[in-house]
Order: structure tokens, then C-alpha cells, then sequence
């Protein structure tokens, strides 16, 4: 069975040809999540058309089309919620199957992009074997779901465990684009970081204001590099990640934390903050395992596979 696989991200959009859970072609577009998610799907059936047309990749037919948005998605309708300003604000409308059909070749099977990563990593990565796990992406925002008893979790509309990044850390903080006021993502955010940096105290005499973008590589390294702006905002990052786990841990009881995604999944500095906090101000007292995901930027990919191979011709 063939899939054409999509973890859409509020940057950048991976795109796969996957065969028997296994990728065997991928690339990477951007994102242009102001131009809404119809032009964004058009551009994408031509990315996977062209990889798909390479006879060393696959000779098979398309069998199903998965799709992992950054909203929230009704598991028992498809609909998409809206998602805060600036991502894809079509999205909403485009749940209908008709208007999907000239779009897409193959009815697709779409789901959020943190459940479609949990189900990678509980099929074939970290959390295989696992019955109660939480999973938080770090990337251009903070994402989440949850596994209770071996099965996801999604509550009335979709939403149960899967806005961790829109919980409040600090009831003073700043306003989130989802409209809610501060937002783990306010704090410790791959969009937010910019902002964050410029506000810190000693900014202009760090060596990240010479930079021409402020990212999650740019803030270790420089911190590593003893830079004082870069220790201070890494350190509000670590806390606040830290106290959203904790959060997690509390309200959802699992086995197993996995952090994954673009930053979770590549900084080793992170865990041993995070189990050491968790350890002295949660009150899971019994061991709890908090780990790095598996499948990396993978996860995402491999988990919409899977889901649609399953759900092939559920028009989403």
C-alpha cells in the first residue's frame, strides 16, 4: 500500500511517499500558512505527484492520503476548528468532501498533527507497548496529545490533551494568538522567540543580536557559549517546559512522557532539567519515564501513514 503522507506545520510542510510504513521519498516545502490550506494542498499534490513519478521510488498506485493539520480536528466528523491567526485560515471550510475531490486524487484521513506523531511513536517508535503517554512536540509552537488506556484521547470535539502549548503558565503574561493569555507558547516557543530575545535585559550586548534570526539552535549554542541574554531566556524555556509537563503529569496520570519534534527530539540539555523538576514538584512520587521521542520529524509522518491506511476512504 502507497501513501502520500503530509505533517503540515505552521512553517514548514513534510511531504512523503510511504510504502509499507516505511518513507521512501520525502521533501520539504514551506509552509505559507497566510495563503490558506486549499493553496497549500494544491502545491503539495504537485510535490507528491512529481515524487511519485520517479520509477525508482514506486511503480504502485496511490492507496490513501494522509494529512497531520496543527488544529483541532473532530474525530467523528473531520471538521477543523479555526486556528489562531496566521495559520491557515481557510481551514475550517475545507472539511467538506466535494471541495477536497478537486483537490486531492484520494479521499484523505486528516487528524491533528501531535495525535498523528503519538500514533507513530505508539506503532513503531517510543511508546510502543505503552498504555498512558503523554506526547509534547516542541517546535514553531507547543503540541500535545495524550493516550489513556491504550487509547488516544479526544473528548466531545477533538481538543482533550491536545492544547498544552495553550495552557496558561503565567496569568500575567502576554496574549496568544489563540487568544488566550499566557500561554506556555508565549514563553517558550519557536515564534515567540524573537520577541522573547529582545526583551530580555542585556539583549543588546548578547551575541545573538547580531544574528539575522534567533532560533532554538542559535539559543543553545549561544548559552553553551556562555552568552547571559542566551542562559536567561533558555532558562525561562526550560521552566516553562518543566512546569507544562508537570501540568500534564497531573492532569492525565501516565507511564510515559515523550518529548519530541524539532527542539524536543535534539537537545539532550532538556531532560535532565525537566526529570529533576518533575521529580521535585509533581506529585508522581512512582517511577515515570520521560524520554526523548523515537521517529524525530518522522513521527508526524509515519503516524498520518498508518491512520490512513487504516481510515482509507473516510473523507476527513
Amino acid at each position: 500500500m502507497v501513501v502520500w503522507a503530509a505533517d503540515i506545520g505552521g512553517t514548514n510542510i513534510r511531504l512523503a511517499i510511504v510504502r509499507r510504513n516505511k518513507i521512501v521519498a520525502r521533501t520539504v516545502i514551506p509552509a505559507m500558512a497566510p495563503l490558506g490550506l486549499r493553496a497549500a494542498l494544491k502545491r503539495m499534490v504537485g510535490v507528491w505527484t512529481q515524487l511519485h513519478a520517479d520509477p525508482r521510488i514506486t511503480t504502485e498506485k496511490i492507496s490513501a492520503i494522509g494529512l497531520a493539520i496543527p488544529g483541532i480536528v473532530n474525530p467523528q466528523t473531520g471538521q477543523i476548528y479555526p486556528m489562531p491567526k496566521g495559520k491557515f485560515a481557510d481551514a475550517p471550510r475545507l472539511f467538506a468532501g466535494p471541495l477536497l475531490q478537486k483537490i486531492l486524487p484520494v479521499a484523505p484521513f486528516w487528524c491533528n498533527d501531535a495525535h498523528a506523531a503519538l500514533a507513530g511513536e505508539h506503532r513503531f517508535g517510543a511508546a510502543k507497548g505503552a498504555k498512558n503517554v503523554v506526547l509534547i512536540t516542541l517546535g514553531t509552537g507547543i503540541g500535545t496529545a495524550v493516550m489513556l488506556d491504550g487509547r488516544p484521547l479526544f473528548g466531545a470535539h477533538g481538543m482533550a490533551g491536545n492544547v498544552g502549548g495553550h495552557t496558561t503558565i503565567d496569568i500575567r503574561g502576554a496574549a496568544c494568538l489563540c487568544g488566550n493569555i499566557g500561554c506556555a507558547e508565549t514563553r517558550a516557543s519557536t515564534w515567540m522567540l524573537p520577541e522573547l530575545a529582545q526583551g530580555i535585559s542585556g539583549f543588546n550586548g548578547s551575541s545573538l543580536a547580531s544574528l539575522p534570526l534567533i532560533d532554538f539552535e542559535n539559543l543553545f549554542a549561544h548559552a553553551a557559549a556562555g552568552d547571559a541574554a542566551a542562559q536567561k531566556i533558555l532558562n525561562q524555556c526550560l521552566h516553562t517546559w518543566a512546569v507544562l509537563v508537570c501540568n500534564l503529569i497531573h492532569q492525565y496520570d501516565p507511564e510515559l512522557v515523550l518529548l519530541g519534534g524539532g527542539i524536543g527530539s535534539q537537545h539532550k540539555a532538556i531532560f535532565p532539567f525537566i526529570r529533576r523538576f518533575a521529580k521535585q514538584h509533581s506529585w508522581a512520587k512512582w517511577p515515570l519515564d520521560i524520554r526523548p521521542a523515537m521517529l524525530g520529524p518522522d513521527a508526524g509522518l509515519i503516524g498520518i501513514a498508518h491512520l490512513a491506511a487504516l481510515n482509507r476512504g473516510r473523507v476527513r
